[in-house]
């Protein structure tokens, strides 16, 4: 009986468990509408400005999901970054597309200083995240992207699937990271 014995804090709370959702559904959001830009632009089939709009939506998503716990203008500013990173990807699979590569490297230089400014920008906010961890997460999602959207656009359509799956787990650990730090951060105010 005394192994099923546990302390009331090693249980998540409603709270906690929705804040956890929360993050996950963000990032398979931005997962899911990601492909769907790649693969519309790729193909030419579906609505590319339909996609753009939608893909345009996630960043406020974590506005939503990070202002009752860091307040309006953090959550505000990490909307800004993830905006400005998601037009940079978006001009990454444009090039991609048009085959203009100075263009993809431009692009894809910019996008990973964007990355170190995202790392910078959340360890600086919350003690509880580590800036190389981020820098890792952020820039392994972005390296995954890329080699999504190589493999959509050369026609190696099973590739661009098995790196999408791994592009998905790999989103819920940043959003698990990304909900454990708001959750010690809460914990700590007390």
């Amino acid at each position: 009986m005394s192994g099923k014995c546990q302390e009331i804090s090693e249980y998540l709370t409603y709270g906690q468990m929705n804040l956890i959702n929360d993050f996950r559904y963000n990032v398979l959001q931005l997962a899911m509408w990601t492909r769907a830009y790649i693969n519309a632009v790729a193909s030419g089939f579906g609505s590319v400005e339909g996609n753009t709009k939608k893909l345009h939506t996630v960043p406020v998503l974590f506005y939503n999901s990070l202002r009752p716990y860091m307040g309006d203008i953090i959550a505000e500013e990490f909307q800004n970054l993830m905006f400005q990173n998601i037009l940079l990807f978006t001009k990454i699979v444009d090039a991609l597309n048009s085959g203009d590569n100075e263009a993809v490297d431009r692009n894809l230089s910019e996008l990973y200083q964007k990355v170190e400014e995202m790392a910078n920008f959340l360890a600086e906010r919350n003690l509880y995240w580590d800036r190389e961890q981020w820098s890792y997460l952020i820039s392994r999602y972005i390296g995954m992207l890329i080699d999504e959207a190589v493999a959509i656009f050369s026609g190696d359509y099973e590739r661009g699937i098995d790196i999408y799956d791994r592009l998905q787990y790999h989103a819920l650990v940043m959003a698990d990271y990304m909900s454990r730090g708001v959750i010690s951060s809460i914990n700590a105010r007390g």
